[in-house]
């Protein structure tokens, strides 16, 4: 749980990093993978992103948000033994996540 807490801190985006197009294959890939710590992230890259942009996050980079959440969440469920709304009061917590923004 601790390294997924840190996983999901968002990092410093940089729009030089930014793909030709709108969403990045990296985070595909690390969903890919089935890593809990991979989907933190990819919550975390995408968060950081989406804080650099004003006008929010495109809908492939938004669905990948939407996957890792919700993977995070089925993994959290279970191993702490919470319901769906606690999994995702705990991403949104550890991510800082505006809560009017979370899933």
């Amino acid at each position: 749980i601790d390294k997924v807490i840190t996983a999901l801190q968002p990092t410093p985006y940089s729009s030089k990093n930014e793909p030709s197009r709108p969403y990045s294959k990296e985070n595909e890939t690390l969903l890919k993978s089935g890593s809990i710590i991979d989907a933190a992230l990819v919550i975390a890259n995408l968060l950081s992103k989406e804080g650099e942009r004003t006008n929010g996050l495109h809908m492939e980079d938004r669905k990948n948000l939407d996957r890792a959440k919700q993977f995070i969440a089925s993994e959290l469920m279970v191993v702490k033994n919470i319901s769906e709304e606690e999994a995702y009061a705990f991403i949104n917590e550890h991510s800082k996540i505006d809560q009017s923004k979370g899933a």
